[in-house]
């Protein structure tokens, strides 16, 4: 057994421990409204439409929301975008609109009256599939009418040209998606991994599925060659269109991780979808891992990605044991006999009268570093809170894998 050693130190020298004109912005902001109700698309806080105006563009909102499986959504506001018109966006999206009836794309026009300005964006699968210059074709549509003061024209406009728009990109995006078995969560495309590789990932992505509740998916693609393909558009896209066509309505949990790696360009991506949008995983370092182990094997890449979904549920579930500090040997993973553990008492007692510093070692079966940290900063808030000066050794264990 290989092993993990960490130290902690208490009081000791030892520690590891901008109508005329609306313009555009790209900007954030403190705005948190109630709840979306499934019916409603208009939400006019500058009441800038009549009560006939918002039942028909509401009517007409619903009626392409359903078509399309989007969120098309008006907002409005009088003064409320603080910090920019992005930012009032997106908190308004995360707090009140994303996965609403099992949907997160959506297209949403945002008017703030106060500074004039203007904004169009897209949402959910859509901040990949559609570009900020196709939103800004049809804001710049829409703007004359907004100048006019006929703000229920440009409403239509934002309607009329957002949902061809979208229409389109899903069109484009799915040409090429493969439809597949949304149970099997393990799809090698480009034919690299053995059986016993395959059904062994296969084993790992439904048991962290069912521990963590949610759905853990890796796609193993041919990736086009061409210059109509980059690298990065091309793994976002496919993961998007895949997801939608595949699991969007299918899926058995309410969030997602989807890793797709393209063993021919030698990257990866990891995204997330549903409730996964607004966790705080660290998908940077978490994508930059699974690059990194690329370099060995496209089975590497995979292990890397389910070990840290696994330690992840391993952070979340830690139980840290009850001790009495008087032991000073917690030996949770037994690595000392009975003889062993009675000597080491006597030496650490010995030690501690003399140098004035109590002395602790504690074992687990935690194996990586992480983990073991995490063991070990818990164990001594739990039992060694009211002990002032002490050394504790912890010795986590890393069992050998099979064929290695």
């Amino acid at each position: 057994m290989d092993q993990i050693i960490r130290l902690a130190a208490r009081h000791c020298l030892l520690a590891v421990c901008a109508f005329p004109m609306f313009i555009s912005p790209v900007y954030a902001l403190n705005f948190h409204a109630a709840p979306l109700e499934p019916e409603r698309r208009i939400y006019d806080n500058a009441d800038i439409f009549s009560d006939a105006e918002e039942i028909e563009l509401n009517a007409a909102l619903s009626e392409r929301s359903a078509d399309s499986r989007t969120h098309f959504v008006i907002l409005t506001a009088n003064g409320n975008t603080i910090e920019g018109l992005e930012g009032f966006s997106r908190e308004f999206y995360e707090t009140n609109i994303m996965g609403k009836g099992g949907v997160s794309n959506c297209a949403m026009l945002t008017i703030d009256m106060s500074i004039r300005q203007v904004a169009i964006d897209g949402y959910g699968e859509l901040r990949q599939m559609a570009s900020d210059s196709e939103w800004s074709v049809i804001r710049e549509r829409l703007t004359p009418e907004l100048t006019n003061g006929d703000y229920a024209a440009a409403a239509r406009i934002f309607l009329e040209d957002s949902y061809p728009l979208v229409d389109s990109k899903y069109e484009l995006y799915y040409t090429d998606t493969p439809t597949v078995d949304p149970s099997e969560r393990l799809y090698d495309f480009a034919g690299v991994l053995s059986d016993e590789q395959y059904n062994e990932l296969a084993d790992r992505i439904k048991q962290i599925s069912e521990k963590r509740g949610a759905d853990f998916i890796i796609a193993i693609i041919e990736e086009p060659v061409g210059e109509e393909y980059s690298t990065v558009d091309y793994l976002e896209r496919f993961a998007g269109s895949f997801y939608k066509r595949n699991f969007s309505e299918a899926a058995e949990y309410a969030g997602a991780y989807l890793l797709v790696i393209s063993p021919q360009t030698q990257t990866a991506g990891a995204s997330p979808f549903g409730t996964f949008i607004v966790e705080n995983y660290d998908l940077y370092l978490t994508n930059s891992g699974v690059t990194d182990k690329l370099e060995y094997s496209v089975y590497s890449a995979c292990d890397y990605f389910l070990y840290e979904q696994e330690e992840v549920w391993i952070l979340e579930h830690m139980e840290i044991p009850a001790a009495d500090p008087s032991k000073l040997i917690f030996d949770n993973s037994d690595l000392f006999t009975a003889g062993e553990e009675e000597d080491l008492w006597v030496q650490l007692r010995e030690k501690a009268d003399r140098h004035k510093v109590d002395l602790y070692i504690l074992t687990t079966d935690y194996w990586s570093d992480d983990t073991v940290y995490r063991f070990q900063s818990d164990f001594i808030s739990k039992n060694l809170y009211a002990t002032e000066n002490f050394l504790l050794l912890t010795i986590g264990g890393l069992p050998a894998i099979e064929g290695e």
